[in-house]
């Protein structure tokens, strides 16, 4: 009996190994992948958000974002995306992105931090996008960003 026990705890030491390697599961890591994002000239070091778990925190529970600060969401296909802002405790503006291009998006967004998710305000993306970027409240207009611009993006290891 006692050699059954050690075996189901080997096996499940096993499948908890593998499931973290692999990356099924996001345990909640604080450590996100790093890019840099170029518009107009601006390029911002971003966070990148590629998981469910942490495309779910998002911004959530900051205090802010410096100037040229970011957070990049990439998505493995293109779809229209909705965001909100629950947990976000600043304003910011989304830029929705779909491959190279700027396709629209959404100004000094208004923080929702102690209201009902029912009441939260919901940001759509205007087509099909496969990457969001949140940046400052103030930086589309401060650049001058336009439907159309390029967006270039460059992972770091």
């Amino acid at each position: 009996m006692k050699l059954v026990y050690i075996f189901l705890l080997i096996s499940l030491i096993t499948l908890f190994v593998f499931v973290y390697k692999s990356g099924i599961l996001d345990l909640g890591s604080s450590r996100y992948k790093q890019a840099t994002v170029t518009i107009k000239g601006e390029t911002f070091e971003v966070e990148v958000a590629d998981t469910m778990a942490s495309r779910e925190l998002g911004l959530g529970g900051r205090s802010g974002l410096s100037e040229r600060a970011g957070m990049l969401f990439v998505f493995g296909s293109m779809a229209e995306r909705t965001f909100w802002m629950k947990d976000v405790r600043f304003s910011i503006d989304i830029i929705w992105i779909a491959g190279d291009r700027v396709v629209g998006f959404a100004e000094k967004t208004i923080p929702h931090t102690d209201q009902p998710l029912t009441k939260i305000a919901r940001y759509a993306s205007p087509e099909a996008v496969d990457g969001v970027l949140e940046v400052s409240a103030g930086t589309v207009e401060r650049l001058g960003i336009v439907v159309g611009d390029d967006v270039e993006v460059n992972f770091q290891d």
